[in-house]
């Protein structure tokens, strides 16, 4: 097909006219908007989750070094304070089932939740403040803690005592 030549004096345009250009850019900002909208939540979701995650590996890594040395139970102390946790072997002499920085040696460093995230007392309250595993896998106390992030979503984990069943509930 051929194409008629433009008259004397005037050139043909080659590009995109304004009006393209402009609509395409508010497209682009219209569907950025609307992702980082969605991505933002997830993102708040995901660090709630992987909070409570840390927490839940914390419970199952005392209940299987308990495990490991029956006559040496293991727990987790969580400092309602400073929003940390720290796994601990339960060998001090007059401490039984509890958490004592004197006594009890640690088997790892406290791990503290993200800034804004707090430790949150539940309608099962911690004994003490932990939850201590025995060599046959059960807690010496069951009970729930719950993380709050800072928007106030929250989520529990729960310890089950007859048989150190570790949960997370997401409520609702």
């Amino acid at each position: 097909m051929v194409r008629p030549s433009a008259p004397a004096g005037h050139h043909e345009a080659a590009g995109f006219s304004l009006l393209e250009v402009l609509v395409t850019i508010a497209m682009i900002t219209i569907l950025t908007g609307l992702a980082s909208v969605g991505l933002s939540g997830f993102l708040r979701n995901l660090r709630l989750r992987t909070a409570s995650d840390v927490v839940k590996n914390q419970l199952l890594v005392a209940g299987l070094r308990a495990g490991a040395n029956a006559s040496i139970p293991c727990g987790v102390y969580f400092d309602m304070t400073n929003h940390k946790s720290l796994v601990f072997f339960d060998d001090g002499p007059t401490t039984r089932y509890q958490y004592s920085s004197t006594e009890d040696r640690t088997y790892s460093s406290a791990v503290a939740l993200p800034p804004g995230f707090t430790f949150v007392a539940t309608s099962t309250p911690l004994t003490n403040n932990c939850i201590v595993f025995r060599g046959d896998g059960s807690a010496k106390a069951g009970g729930s803690i719950r993380i709050r992030d800072p928007s106030g979503r929250i989520r529990e984990i729960s310890v089950l005592a007859s048989t150190g069943r570790v949960k997370v509930i997401v409520p609702s």
